[in-house]
């Protein structure tokens, strides 16, 4: 605080008559007038509005002045923080301040303006920082360690880029590799309130600790929620928005909601790197002008193929771009759902809005698995709105299409060792009417592998609903059923057939399908090599089996334990063998009175012929079976399932 500049240090009149002037009011002066009273009102908790005038009114009426520490009235940080603990206070940090290496903040810590912490090392902040603009500023390998929260790129100093890569670290710099429940440390989140430039730059994801091994990565489940509050981030060159260092193979656990990314058509820019980012969701996000939203081009890694696992885009809008907006190899269960996809334009006839593996050889090395693709709007694409290769569990369902140059191209989609491929319920309307061929048909069926695909009441208006070839020699069956449209004059000859499988036939394998039976059966606990004889307090079993698929749950319980039972343990008993070569993922309920070997943290149960093999599972990837020595006189097991017979 100052008083004014004058003689006596009051303010004074000017006097025209006698000559003399009145006191001169400094821009230094309105400037500590100003912040001595803005500093009061951020300290009881406010936000500066310039629509509020009695702000300091309610600062002197709240209380809260009394219970903070002011960092800027001590010598040293560290005692400002150790007066605040002692005292239950916030410290309230106004001025710049050096943090040394290692330093840890156990106040709960307030910046307001003016206030920056230099942090060229590690700092901790375990009880929470409520942040303004410019308050943290990172340098070389400086870091901070805070607790769940929220954290706005605005917190850090540097350009837009290293904001947004700072917030990054320090949301995701917690408890590496263990999720600390009960202090609720699971997730964190990152607001945007503007549009941030990352041109030239690409946002690396890693997990706090500095391991390159894979498996730790990849189960480390701290989730990291990206949240759109009118901004987003904009790259206006070509590479990836988010990636991952190259010495990590895979991480994830990434929600991205209300996010608005933009760049340039033709730019080039891919905004998730789906091959080496997992378990992502994209939820009500905005994509202008992007030219590839997600890709898993692959591989990752040397001996590691590419793979997109467990990625959703939902209800997000993709407006503009070039070539493809998603495109996956050996892609695994991949949900693209209630997306508007619209004005994309062609790179020499190779763009549009979905693409999977497109199959080069016969039979394809690569199969995409539970592809997903529902409920979206795809329209105004001057190429191919879904070019859909090899595939296991491929659902295309509920789409509306319209003034595309091609519709749905399933031209190397159902080779031989393709499954599960269903199209159902899509309203294919007319082709755009700068389309260069106006009779293709909405559905292009290549070769049809043994297997066949299904349609079902799809619609297709202004050109005919279906063709199959020329790809290959087809061999199998389009099940078309309750669909609207003609058949494409191409498609002819028996082994092109387009066909409904008779109703008589249809009932019986239902039937087979539909017969269900039930029964009980008795669980026993037993070795490998020496099956023992233990004693039970309960054995209970139920099963339940529909054509090929069994249900079961059991619970069993030990009172006696065999001391010369050896050799793997498992669970003997079920009344139906499991398909040959196939294990089984099981469901254990509950699990008591059991130890975990050394290394192991979790434990898991799989049905292998007519047994529950079970497993202890080891961050290393060195799984090994359960042992008796882990079993106590009293070991409870409780497991349910399903599997195939053969």
């Amino acid at each position: 605080m100052q008083r004014i500049d004058s003689i006596d240090g009051f303010f004074h009149e000017g006097n025209p008559a006698t000559g003399q002037k009145g006191t001169k009011v400094k821009g230094d002066w309105l400037n500590a007038i100003q912040e001595e009273l803005a500093k009061v009102v951020e300290a009881s908790g406010q936000i500066l509005d310039e629509a509020e005038n009695n702000q300091m009114e309610v600062a002197l009426r709240s209380g809260r002045l009394q219970d903070v520490i002011y960092a800027r009235v001590y010598d040293t940080l560290a005692e400002a923080d150790a007066a605040a603990v002692a005292a239950g206070r916030r410290l309230i940090i106004s001025t710049p301040w050096d943090i040394p290496v290692g330093a840890t903040l156990n106040a709960y810590v307030e910046m307001i303006h003016g206030g920056v912490l230099n942090v060229a090392g590690a700092l901790n902040v375990p009880n929470g920082l409520k942040g303004c603009p410019g308050c943290l500023n990172l340098t070389g390998t400086g870091n901070v360690q805070l607790p769940q929260g929220v954290i706005y790129p605005y917190f850090f100093v540097g350009t837009d880029a290293k904001k947004v890569q700072d917030a990054f670290n320090t949301a995701l710099n917690f408890t590496p590799y263990t999720i600390d429940y009960a202090n609720n440390r699971e997730f964190n989140v990152i607001v945007f309130d503007r549009m941030y430039d990352i041109t030239g730059s690409t946002i690396l994801i890693k997990k706090a600790d500095a391991s390159t091994n894979a498996v730790l990565q990849s189960i480390d489940r701290r989730h990291l929620y990206l949240i759109g509050k009118g901004g987003g981030i904009r790259k206006m060159d070509g590479g990836f928005v988010f990636s991952v260092p190259d010495t990590i193979l895979i991480t994830g656990d990434i929600t991205s909601s209300g996010m608005k990314y933009q760049s340039s058509t033709g730019s080039g820019v891919t905004v998730w790197n789906n091959d080496k980012l997992i378990r992502v969701r994209s939820l009500g996000d905005t994509y202008r002008d992007i030219d590839h939203v997600g890709a898993a081009r692959g591989p990752r890694g040397p001996g590691y193929p590419g793979l997109c696992q467990s990625v959703t885009f939902k209800a997000c809008n993709v407006t503009g771009g070039t070539g493809w907006a998603w495109e996956f190899v050996d892609a695994a269960d991949v949900s693209i759902d209630y997306n508007l996809v619209e004005m994309r334009t062609s790179v020499g006839g190779d763009s549009g809005a979905i693409r999977n593996y497109e199959v080069v050889n016969d039979p394809p090395t690569s199969l995409n698995s539970a592809l997903r693709i529902r409920g979206n709007v795809i329209e105004g694409i001057s190429g191919t709105a879904l070019r859909l290769g090899a595939s296991t569990g491929l659902t295309v369902t509920g789409n509306y299409l319209e003034a595309n140059f091609c519709n749905f191209d399933f031209s190397s989609v159902c080779y031989t060792n393709s499954l599960g491929v269903v199209v159902i319920g899509n309203f294919l309307n007319p082709l755009s009417v700068n389309a260069p061929d106006q009779t293709i048909a909405h559905i292009k069926w290549g070769h049809l592998g043994g297997d066949g695909a299904t349609s079902i009441g799809n619609v297709g208006i202004g050109q005919p609903l279906h063709s199959i070839g020329p790809q290959g020699v087809a061999t199998g069956v389009l099940f078309s059923t309750g669909d609207y449209g003609t058949i494409h004059a191409d498609t002819v000859g028996s082994a092109l057939l387009v066909k409904a499988k008779d109703i008589a036939t249809l009932k019986t394998q239902m039937a087979a399908v539909d017969a269900e039976t039930t029964g009980n059966w008795t669980p026993v606990i037993k070795g490998a090599t020496t099956p023992g004889a233990n004693g039970y307090a309960l054995q209970a079993g139920v099963w339940r089996k529909r054509g090929k698929r069994v249900f079961f749950t059991c619970i069993v319980a030990l009172n006696a334990k065999d001391a010369a039972m050896a050799g793997a343990i498992s669970i003997g008993g079920l009344t139906h063998e499991a398909l040959a070569g196939y294990y089984f993922p099981c469901t254990i309920g509950k699990l008591r009175y059991t130890a975990l070997g050394a290394g192991k943290f979790a434990k898991a149960a799989n049905v292998f012929g007519f047994e529950i093999k079970l497993t202890e599972l080891a961050t290393n990837n060195t799984d090994s079976d359960e042992v008796p020595a882990n079993l106590t006189a009293n070991t409870y097991y409780s497991i349910s399932g399903t599997y195939y017979t053969a």
